[in-house]
């Protein structure tokens, strides 16, 4: 299959769905901060978008009508996203007003440094990357952490996310791009500030900060990470309802 066939089969396995109103819940008890850090990591969804469009207008040369239309779709992704986790920001109540302001002072030094990335880079490679090594674990504090409200939003996003790693990942590979070591100790900083309040309290694999570090190298590096065996079951559940073929493993390449 070439790579310019998996972009059309990518377009038709997407899902429609409609931002969903958030009421105030409970994230697993010990958690809070980690889930309020994770949904802070929304302010990346925009100019994940940006690099998306710009990433579409520098290589429009070459993609196929397909392409293009998977790309704008995919924009369009990232800015319900956006809506739908602002909606999650302003309706949980997780932390008290003091933390929540330390926690949005201190993403904004990652969120800078996430900026000058896509200005150094290449769009599609800086986007892959969010994709397939914060997104991707973030989508699994979601599910397996943030309650009831936040599992739903992430089972949708989810869907969206590895068709969007899949083409950005596509892409990277038919330009030659590589994950360069600058990007990659970005990721490792960006995975360590959102887990750094794990502090082993929460039982199992998805209370310790290692399990999410392990997770997001090897989605990175290997495209796969199995020690959450149950994940593509949890947080993709939608899935099931669209051929396999179609379907990326957390978006391998």
């Amino acid at each position: 299959m070439s790579e310019q066939t998996i972009f059309g089969k990518l377009f038709k396995a997407k899902r429609n769905w409609s931002v969903m109103p958030i009421q105030s819940g409970n994230c697993v008890h010990g958690a809070e901060k980690t889930v309020q850090k994770a949904l802070q990591a929304r302010l990346l969804e925009l100019p994940v978008g940006e690099w998306i469009k710009e990433g579409a207008r520098r290589e429009k040369h070459w993609l196929s009508e397909d392409g293009l239309r998977l790309l704008a779709s995919n924009f369009k992704d990232e800015q319900k996203h956006d809506e739908q986790l602002d909606y999650c920001y302003r309706n949980l109540t997780l932390c008290d007003r003091e933390t929540k302001e330390e926690i949005e002072k201190e993403s904004q030094e990652i969120i800078q440094k996430w900026f000058k990335m896509g200005e150094k880079y290449h769009p599609i490679l800086v986007t892959w990357i969010a994709e397939q090594s914060v997104f991707f674990p973030v989508l699994t504090i979601y599910r397996r952490l943030g309650g009831v409200q936040l599992a739903s939003v992430a089972a949708e996003i989810s869907r969206d996310e590895a068709i969007h790693a899949r083409t950005n990942g596509t892409m990277s590979k038919m330009l030659g791009q590589q994950i360069t070591p600058e990007l990659d100790d970005l990721r490792q900083e960006t995975m360590e500030w959102l887990t750094s309040d794990l502090d082993g309290s929460i039982d199992g694999i998805y209370g310790q900060q290692k399990s999410y570090l392990d997770q997001s190298y090897k989605l990175l590096h290997e495209g796969k990470y199995i020690e959450f065996k149950d994940t593509s079951a949890a947080i993709m559940v939608g899935f099931f309802e669209t051929h396999r073929s179609h379907i990326p493993r957390y978006g391998t390449v």
